[in-house]
């Protein structure tokens, strides 16, 4: 399941991204989209039973555990869509900032990118800090064909 839903959501970036004026470093985001994966991630599940603190309570995916990979953990689907979508989109953030200078970019870089070039606010919930969209975004995103 967390294929399909990566699906969707790499299906959309790649439509909002082929649909825009040419730009520096849009081929760059185009190429970097295209080349993404999705795994489950044995070292956030190793923290799936202790999640207490502020960064455990956001470990639901990273990128950069292995080249090209979005790692999530065995328990990404069992949240709501919005949420799913906007960690999603986050991490594609983190893996398309790192083309302007090759090097790991933070948390308000990877959601500046996502802004700047997909035109989406990532939010931020009050309880865990998890990463969620609008439900105007889940909408465009799960309303695209495959």
């Amino acid at each position: 399941m967390h294929r399909k839903a990566f699906k969707e959501v790499k299906r959309y970036v790649l439509d909002v991204l082929e649909w825009q004026e040419p730009r520096k470093g849009l081929q760059a985001d185009i190429d970097c989209v295209k080349g993404l994966r999705i795994r489950k991630c044995g070292d956030i599940d190793l923290e799936a039973g202790k999640r207490e603190t502020f960064k455990e309570k956001r470990a639901y995916a990273h990128y950069g555990c292995t080249d090209g990979s979005i790692c999530v953990a065995s328990d990404f689907m069992d949240l709501p869509a919005h949420f799913r979508i906007g960690i999603l989109l986050h991490e594609i953030g983190h893996a398309c900032a790192m083309n302007y200078n090759g090097k790991a970019y933070g948390e308000p870089e990877a959601d500046l990118w996502v802004k700047r070039v997909l035109g989406i606010t990532i939010h931020y919930d009050d309880i865990r800090e998890l990463e969620y969209v609008s439900g105007a975004v889940v909408r465009k995103v799960k309303s695209r064909k495959q």
